[in-house]
């Protein structure tokens, strides 16, 4: 008889980190009934790499919903060569990238990332809408990204909004307004709208974390009321990837030095967690 042995901690973390992966992947499924025959899909976010990868691990643009969408502020040349040869929807955080995409292919599939004028996130840092952000079109700008569309002949599948990581309810509930305000406003056709992503999770002992039976609701009652204004069923998406992993982790790291400050917030400590090197850089 052969006795098993004690699992390693890093074994034990590993499936610790799955059975909190499933838990979280449960805790979304409200959303599955708006997300189409396809609730798998891959949003990316960043250059040619994640798109050859996304290719290599089975997603392809194909169907409604596409299998992958692009999401960027800009192109380079390689990704913009790669969007156009693949087929693959862009959800535009800029107005030049319709141009840039329409001059090489029209007809091309495309979201608006729009930018409604404020943000909101757990620090200054996560916050990806208002003035101080990169993303998005101003919500003022729309008229000129649809003028954009129009001579390009554009598909425009839909709205995506995003404020930020770690957003309360209440900024929830205002940008959920925004995105039925923006449809409305721009009086065209949308088959979906987006959610985008950054819902909240504890990062310390005693913090609690998103309300996600809450959070449906608002995001359910802005489709429908989409629903009512463009005719039709429209769906839903969000981007639950920091949900789902976040807590599945932990970092370690080792406190090299230690300043005094005169911040409010303490001093400042400087940790080695294995980033030089070129290697990943921890989350702040």
């Amino acid at each position: 008889m052969i006795a098993a042995a004690e699992p390693s901690v890093s074994v034990r973390g590993r499936e610790q980190g799955i059975d909190l992966v499933s838990r979280q992947v449960t805790d979304l499924r409200m959303w599955i009934a708006f997300a189409g025959d396809r609730q798998n899909a891959l949003d990316l976010f960043g250059p040619l790499g994640e798109l050859e990868r996304a290719a290599r691990a089975g997603f392809t643009p194909d169907g409604e919903p596409p299998g992958v969408v692009f999401t960027a502020d800009i192109f380079n040349g390689p990704t913009l060569d790669r969007v156009v040869e693949a087929d693959i929807p862009v959800n535009a955080g800029s107005e030049d990238m319709l141009s840039q995409l329409g001059e090489r292919k029209r007809g091309h599939k495309v979201w608006l990332r729009v930018n409604p004028g404020f943000g909101s996130g757990h620090s200054r840092k996560t916050s990806t809408g208002g003035e101080s952000s990169k993303h998005g079109i101003w919500h003022e700008n729309l008229p000129g990204a649809l003028e954009r569309i129009d001579a390009y002949d554009l598909d425009l599948v839909g709205l995506h909004m995003h404020i930020g990581s770690g957003a309360d309810i209440e900024h929830l509930k205002r940008v959920c307004r925004s995105m039925v305000d923006c449809v409305r406003s721009i009086e065209r056709d949308v088959r979906a709208i987006s959610g985008g992503g950054g819902l909240p999770i504890p990062y310390r002992d005693g913090e609690s974390g998103i309300d996600v039976e809450a959070y449906f609701g608002c995001w359910d009652a802005a489709r429908r009321e989409v629903e009512e204004i463009v005719g039709h069923r429209v769906l839903l998406e969000i981007e639950p990837g920091r949900y789902i992993a976040g807590a599945s982790g932990v970092l370690v790291a080792k406190t090299s030095s230690y300043e005094e400050t005169e911040s409010p917030r303490g001093g400042r400590t400087g940790s080695d967690a294995g980033a030089a090197g070129g290697g990943p850089w921890p989350a702040g």
